[in-house]
């Protein structure tokens, strides 16, 4: 389809025309504290809304229609590291995932945050409550061991994370949460996907080779093949 350009408006109107008229490098400023570093979309009913994190560590909420700011939330208040002691909070990363099961009246979502005192991730849920939206904090976990993060993802009980590590390579690690419990980062085993090119010999009959192949052992789990056999089973009857 056609692209459409929305201009996300803040409530503002003196800030938006400063920033509109005279242009940042004139200014001598910066990047603006309140600069998205990471975006989601997802819609409402019909009703796009456009979920940003922000450089100064604020969730902002926009409305397609009329584009305006419609929430802010200050993620300071659910960091689970002690910021008391630091002068100033400095953010270093921030990540923002929404979960795969998110329907039309809720949605689930992950947030990575990254700062000079430490890293954890936050998982919320945004709901439609009487016409309205409602933020519910789930939990929040620290990342000790886990630093660097260069992607995530996330389910209506799992975050799965890709990771730096110290030499130079990448891991993946998830962890399972119930509400406010969650379990420790654990690490995902990894191994190659099978050749895509299959040798058959001349002497080997096709069918009889690709199906040893498919079924070889261990290739599905005991789940999948037990699902599938119920599936055969009630088609069968």
């Amino acid at each position: 389809g056609l692209p459409v350009r929305t201009e996300l408006r803040q409530f503002s109107v003196i800030n938006k025309l400063w920033a509109s008229v005279v242009p940042s490098a004139f200014r001598g400023a910066g990047p603006a504290e309140d600069c998205p570093m990471s975006i989601v979309m997802h819609s409402f009913g019909g009703n796009t809304v456009v979920l940003a994190l922000c450089r100064d560590i604020h969730l902002r909420l926009w409305a397609a229609e009329p584009a305006e700011c419609i929430m802010t939330c200050d993620l300071e208040e659910y960091l689970v590291q002690d910021t008391e002691s630091e002068s100033s909070l400095t953010c270093v990363n921030l990540c923002l995932r929404k979960a795969a099961e998110s329907t039309g009246t809720s949605l689930r979502f992950a947030v990575y945050i990254e700062t000079n005192v430490g890293s954890q991730v936050s998982v919320f849920q945004l709901l439609v409550v009487d016409r309205q939206l409602h933020l519910e904090h789930i939990s929040s976990f620290p990342c000790i061991m886990e630093r660097n993060l260069v992607d995530m993802c996330c389910t209506n009980s799992e975050v799965w994370a890709i990771w730096n590590e110290s030499d130079g390579g990448e891991c993946v690690k998830h962890l399972t949460y119930d509400g406010e419990l969650c379990h420790a980062w654990k690490k995902a085993t990894l191994s190659s996907l099978p050749p895509q090119d299959v040798f058959v010999s001349p002497n080997a009959e096709p069918r009889t080779f690709f199906l040893d192949a498919i079924f070889k052992p261990g290739r599905f789990s005991i789940s999948a093949i037990h699902k599938a056999l119920e599936v055969r089973i009630m088609f069968c009857v």
